[in-house]
């Protein structure tokens, strides 16, 4: 496959550095990294096209888990989105993971 738009999440950029330079050696040339996560971890538009108007937001809500320590911690999202030109035509694209425990949490996200 030679897909011309790539989107990806749960992206960990500390265990993918190169992640956007080995996407441009396949064409995806054009990239964007939301780290909504500690910076490191998050979502990833790639492009044959350049990215025009990229927007990090984040979401509110998300899901409250309780970690190993007894800590409560919310599952923070973000959306990453771009607008593109292709063949003349133009269009947005946004990638985002809602939370996949609670459906009244991605209602509000």
């Amino acid at each position: 496959l030679r897909p011309a738009v790539l989107t990806l999440n749960e992206v960990d950029m500390s265990a993918t550095p190169s992640l956007l330079e080995d996407l441009s050696t396949l064409g995806l040339s054009h990239g964007s990294f939301f780290g909504h996560v500690r910076g490191l971890y998050g979502n990833l538009l790639a492009s044959a096209f350049p990215l025009r108007s990229v927007t990090q937001t984040y979401l509110n809500g998300g899901s409250e888990v309780r970690t190993r320590a007894g800590v409560v911690h919310r599952i923070s999202r973000g959306l990453l989105s771009a607008k593109l030109s292709a063949l003349g035509i133009d269009f947005q694209v946004a990638v985002t993971h809602l939370d996949h425990i609670s459906s009244r949490e991605r209602w509000t996200q």
